[in-house]
């Protein structure tokens, strides 16, 4: 159980942190010629300026598709490569799971209650207020 008085971090924060870890790994994964981390500070910098607006979800996962493709330490242009595609493909995972959570034909047929939440949040009822909304 979490500490109520610990918050959520925001997504600068969690950008700060995953820059911070995938910086990490990478000088351990790229010996950088006997060098640290902490001899490229200004490496931090770069990439934290590069993506400060980008979802730290997807962030972390194209942080990780640069580490399969790299063969040198990763500079921001070969994680920002995996950006698009990956933000891409998140949008349609998520917009999947709405879309399964919508009720089946069966459900509605058979007058099973469907909570107002499931219908409320569905990509379809969405549509529908925004076309009422005009």
């Amino acid at each position: 159980m979490s500490n109520p008085s610990e918050k959520t971090p925001t997504p600068e924060q969690q950008r700060i942190l995953l820059v911070g870890n995938w910086l990490k790994r990478y000088s351990s994964i790229y010996p950088m010629y006997g060098k640290t981390l902490d001899d490229f500070p200004e490496r931090f910098d770069e990439f934290l300026e590069e993506f400060e607006r980008t979802n730290p979800e997807v962030l972390d996962l194209a942080f990780k598709a640069a580490r399969g493709t790299c063969t040198e330490f990763p500079t921001p242009a070969d994680v920002r490569k995996h950006v698009q595609p990956i933000a891409v493909r998140v949008m349609q995972e998520r917009e999947s799971a709405q879309i399964a959570a919508w009720p089946s034909k069966e459900q509605i047929a058979s007058g099973e209650a469907v909570p107002v939440r499931q219908l409320t949040e569905s990509p379809q009822f969405q549509s529908l207020v925004k076309k009422v909304s005009r």
